[in-house]
């Protein structure tokens, strides 16, 4: 049967028989052939629901990025719990992407509202998966040349997301967005090398280099948009986030 539950159950199923196998055979002979069909599938799939039921959003791309940026915080992750944990989560992201994003005459909450919400979501996600990448592997190096490196890749990194984000709310040619992406690119550059000093692990780094991110990527979306950033609505926004902010720093910094 080709409802979105069956599809995206069997994705899901699938997606993690690919996880675990490259997982409990950590070998390139494994690796490769197992990623190659993964992918394959994965595109094999889209197109199959792009022909028969159509998309509520067209987000291949997405997907991609998903699976490889996901793939790269669990390669860094140690603890076996945890991998297995974030093999299904990505299973069911992947699950419900391919079942909910087929264009089906559904309940309004299953819209593409709500759908392109999700993904901006897997969006942010996904930024925050290969942050953590990029400073644990930073970490490894004591001189400041392989932070610069990874510091240069995260603030590309983040200039590809939002594009990624803003694609999904406005339908435009890429080089609209090219000033701003510049913009979000030079900004991510200047927060990820301060914070890559703060004395905090990969994954807390990538937390706040992601979490100022989002916030300036939407202030742009709003500002794209025919009404433009509304500053009485979005005060209340950026006042909650300051201090939840300060008080993420004010609960790990123990030394200011």
């Amino acid at each position: 049967m080709n409802t979105p539950l069956t599809i995206g159950t069997g994705v899901g199923v699938i997606s993690f028989i690919a996880l675990l196998l490259i997982h409990r055979f950590p070998s390139l002979a494994i690796f490769f052939p197992v990623m190659i069909f993964f992918i394959g599938g994965l595109m094999l799939a889209y197109w199959y629901i792009d022909i028969r039921h159509g998309w509520k959003y067209p987000v291949f791309p997405h997907i991609i990025v998903t699976v490889l940026s996901l793939f790269a915080l669990l390669s860094i992750l140690e603890l076996p719990q945890l991998r297995y944990m974030l093999m299904l989560i990505i299973a069911a992201i992947l699950g419900i992407c391919y079942g909910w994003g087929m264009n089906q005459e559904d309940a309004t909450w299953k819209s593409e509202k709500p759908f392109r919400r999700f993904v901006a979501i897997i969006v942010a996600l996904d930024a925050y998966a290969v942050m953590s990448f990029f400073f644990a592997l930073a970490s490894f190096d004591p001189s400041p040349r392989l932070p610069l490196i990874f510091t240069i890749l995260g603030g590309a990194l983040f200039a590809g997301m939002s594009l990624l984000m803003w694609r999904l709310y406005f339908f435009v040619k890429i080089k609209a967005f090219i000033f701003w992406m510049v913009i979000m690119g030079i900004m991510s550059v200047e927060i990820i090398w301060v914070v890559h000093f703060l004395p905090f692990g990969p994954t807390v780094l990538a937390l706040l280099t992601t979490w100022l991110w989002y916030v300036a990527q939407l202030l742009v979306r709003f500002h794209f948009s025919s009404r433009g950033i509304v500053w009485e609505r979005q005060k209340f926004f950026l006042i909650a986030n300051s201090i939840l902010f300060v008080l993420l720093l004010w609960l790990f910094v123990r030394w200011v």
